[in-house]
């Protein structure tokens, strides 16, 4: 994680994300992973990591058979080296980076929805395929947080 500093309050999510990655072989953290940390965690009420485990990797099946590669079992090598973070949660996490006024609760909550309202990639796909409704996740997600006064 040498390009992203992450608040002391993600440090334990990070760390998960990184051992989700190597644990289903990718080579980089994307939102994927770090949502499968927060799912761990019990950070999303109507997610937990084992339907969402299963859901990627019922997607990852279906894009493989898409790209002709349906002989392919969905689970990933394992891999030994640490992965980096991926495109596709470098934004959100440089937007975590901020002065430490909110908690780790309210951070992982926030990593969350900005995952949860990505319209293409893995998580929407997968999340569609499980039947789960992305859009009633991050209500009852944004129900939790604070309000910020404007």
């Amino acid at each position: 994680m040498p390009d992203i500093r992450l608040p002391i309050e993600l440090h334990a999510i990070g760390q998960r994300a990184v051992k989700e990655a190597t644990r289903r072989g990718a080579k980089t953290v994307e939102a994927e992973h770090v949502l499968l940390a927060i799912a761990a965690d019990g950070g999303i009420p109507g997610l937990d990591h084992t339907t969402l485990d299963a859901a990627l990797d019922r997607e990852r099946a279906r894009s493989l058979a898409f790209a002709g590669v349906a002989d392919v079992h969905p689970a990933s090598t394992r891999r030994d080296a640490k992965p980096g973070w991926g495109a596709s949660i470098r934004e959100l996490l440089r937007a975590s980076d901020k002065p430490a006024d909110r908690n780790a609760a309210a951070l992982r909550r926030e990593l969350a929805i900005g995952i949860l309202r990505a319209e293409v990639g893995t998580v929407p796909r997968a999340l569609v395929l499980a039947g789960i409704d992305r859009a009633a996740l991050t209500e009852n997600l944004q129900e939790k947080s604070p309000k910020v006064a404007s």
